[in-house]
């Protein structure tokens, strides 16, 4: 059975979410209400290769795990290919922001923010803290159903290193550009 996947389905069903939601008051601001099971894809450079998705390493709950792509898995345990997406910051467009958190290890992805800000920089996992290096801002890409996740520290996107698409390539971030290793799908 073929997987629609929709990168709006994200945005629009969190919208509904919190439109059926109560708002949190100010104080409870840091406990969003609302959680959601997703596999995370990236685009498929040609035609006629698996799915690829965002994985831990080893299926690790260790900090500074690297997140790395593998083909997607639909049985056994696939707890590290699963990720929990939750609301954490409003620009003032009303855009949302997303922490993006490993179902097995509930740990967040992270952008390492020990090695200063720039091009390159390893995407692991951490302990989820609310910084800006571990929110992720969708963006859609013209009208299609795939989307960039910009990193909340400087705007760089999320990106599959070395334009590889294969079991094991790490995940990094850098300058966006719109190709196919930068455009993901939550679904």
């Amino acid at each position: 059975m073929r997987v629609r996947k929709a990168f709006t389905a994200l945005t629009t069903t969190c919208a509904l979410a919190f439109a059926v939601a109560i708002a949190p008051a100010p104080a409870q601001a840091d406990s969003w209400p609302v959680w959601y099971v997703w596999y995370i894809s990236v685009f498929k450079p040609t035609s006629g290769v698996p799915t690829m998705v965002m994985d831990v390493v080893n299926g690790s709950s260790a900090n500074m795990t690297p997140v790395q792509l593998w083909e997607l898995r639909t049985s056994g345990n696939t707890l590290n290919q699963q990720w929990l997406v939750r609301s954490k910051q409003i620009d003032t467009r009303g855009n949302y922001g997303y922490e993006i958190v490993n179902k097995g290890s509930s740990k967040c992805l992270d952008r390492r923010a020990d090695l200063g800000l720039g091009n390159g920089n390893a995407v692991q996992q951490y302990e989820c803290t609310g910084a800006s290096n571990q929110i992720w801002w969708p963006v859609r890409v013209g009208t299609s159903d795939w989307g960039l996740l910009k990193n909340g520290a400087d705007g760089r996107c999320l990106d599959v290193r070395d334009v590889r698409y294969a079991n094991g390539a790490p995940l990094q971030v850098w300058d966006c550009s719109g190709d196919w290793n930068q455009r993901w799908n939550i679904y």
